[in-house]
């Protein structure tokens, strides 16, 4: 009996001496540090394309007047912002202003004036001439004016050599200024003076820096054409671009032209949002 309960004392201490040691183990472990949760990396918001500059671009299509039916139709559903220069006296020359304009595009006289080389290069029947007197000139403009009563200003088709005439010139911009209109020289010749002739008469005027489809409408030259953009629109900050309406292949040279400069952050302006103000130049 004695030595049963020895075996049990000797138990009961053995249960207790392992508990204790096991209590001492855990005190001794290191605790299990709780992890914060990390949040979850956002993914940063696309960036819009980078506008290279405030470069804002005037594109005027020339020669309106010549054609109608489905190619005229496909140039007015062109953005709106893009003006139209429209030749006076040719078969579909109001349709194309009245279309121009239904449409939401400016419309522009361009007017037909002698080159230097006249007549091997003929600007048409109507045209202004050397030949012609300060009436003659006037009349012709009011001519103009009369059968294109909702456009807003005037170029010049062809015409190297009555934009470097000083009286010629003043002619043609007194009658714009009388009827409130802004001139723009497609600058054909560099001995132009339409910009004194201008500043003479005090009418708007700005200048042609680019011909989109000089050599041609192949895409390379188009792509040119758009670099030539970015580099004088980081200095002037307007650049005017002539195109032509004269066929297909013309139009979807404008319509890729377009939108490259939209794809740049460029902005397309009318041609009467590129008119400087009294003092600046473009």
């Amino acid at each position: 009996m004695k030595m049963l309960k020895f075996v049990v004392v000797i138990m009961m201490l053995f249960v207790i001496i392992l508990f204790v040691t096991s209590c001492k183990k855990k005190e001794k472990q290191t605790p299990t540090q709780v992890q914060t949760p990390q949040p979850k990396e956002e993914k940063a918001p696309e960036q819009p394309k980078e506008s290279k500059g405030n470069v804002k671009v005037a594109l005027v299509i020339d020669d309106f007047g010549s054609n109608g039916g489905a190619l005229l139709e496909s140039f007015c559903k062109l953005d709106p912002k893009v003006s139209f220069a429209i030749i006076p006296g040719l078969d579909y020359s109001k349709t194309a202003m009245k279309k121009g304009v239904a449409s939401g595009h400016e419309t522009i006289i361009h007017i037909p004036m002698q080159p230097l080389d006249y007549p091997k290069n003929d600007p048409g029947k109507n045209a202004i001439l050397l030949a012609m007197n300060t009436d003659e000139i006037t009349k012709r403009v009011e001519d103009y004016i009369d059968e294109l009563p909702y456009c807003i200003g005037a170029n010049n088709h062809m015409g190297s050599a009555v934009t470097g005439n000083m009286d010629d010139m003043k002619a043609v911009l007194k009658v714009l200024k009388k009827h409130d209109m802004f001139f723009l020289d497609s600058a054909t010749t560099p001995t132009s003076i339409v910009t004194e002739a201008a500043n003479a008469v005090g009418i708007p005027e700005a200048k042609r820096r680019i011909f989109l489809d000089v050599p041609d409408s192949s895409p390379e030259n188009t792509a040119k054409k758009v670099k030539d953009v970015e580099k004088i629109g980081t200095t002037s900050g307007t650049v005017i671009v002539i195109g032509h309406c004269h066929n297909q292949k013309k139009l979807e040279q404008i319509q890729s032209f377009i939108k490259q400069i939209k794809g740049l952050g460029y902005e397309l302006i009318p041609i009467s949002k590129a008119m400087p103000k009294h003092g600046e130049a473009v």
